[in-house]
């Protein structure tokens, strides 16, 4: 059975969910969250570029991406991501320049990139807010695992039993 066949079966199965190429890379989530321009991942990107970074430095420049257009959005203060990290797969490093795109476009090429990636956004509160993010990377093998927890604006006592 084909990637393609597996995925067709996954939304078969339980149809709020629809996958689609994203470049190189596959991307499944909520089926009406391909259409929510508000989404985190339509979030729009003028410019993006990693030179030989691990997925670390990557995930530290997708949180600078999603601070700045919050900062734009925004006048509240905003609190750096707090990022923890295991154990860093420090011999893949990737090098990429997009121009006028989408922050799922970014993760997908991050990913597609380092060729041993996935990635994750989930939210902290039932709310998809750029506020509530939290972006995971975990190679393959298992060997690394990163994970950024986004506190743009948000007070202490929000942050509580986020993270």
């Amino acid at each position: 059975m084909t990637v393609e066949k597996a995925l067709d079966q996954i939304v078969l199965i339980d149809p709020r969910y629809e996958w689609r190429r994203v470049g190189n890379a596959i991307a499944l989530r909520p089926r009406e969250s391909w259409l929510d321009s508000e989404n985190i991942l339509s979030q729009s990107v003028k410019s993006f570029t990693l030179v030989n970074q691990t997925f670390a430095g990557a995930l530290g420049a997708v949180f600078r991406v999603i601070e700045h257009d919050e900062r734009n959005r925004s006048s509240s203060d905003n609190t750096p991501p707090e990022i923890t990290s295991g154990n860093d797969d420090k011999a893949r490093r990737i090098s990429i320049r997009l121009d006028h795109t989408t922050l799922l476009e970014v993760l997908s090429t991050i990913a597609a990139t380092h060729e041993r990636l996935l990635w994750q956004v989930s939210y902290c509160r039932p709310s998809p807010k750029p506020a509530f993010a939290i972006v995971r990377f975990e190679t393959f093998d298992n060997s690394g695992g990163l994970e950024g927890h986004s506190a743009i604006g948000q007070s202490r006592a929000d942050r509580e039993g986020c993270y």
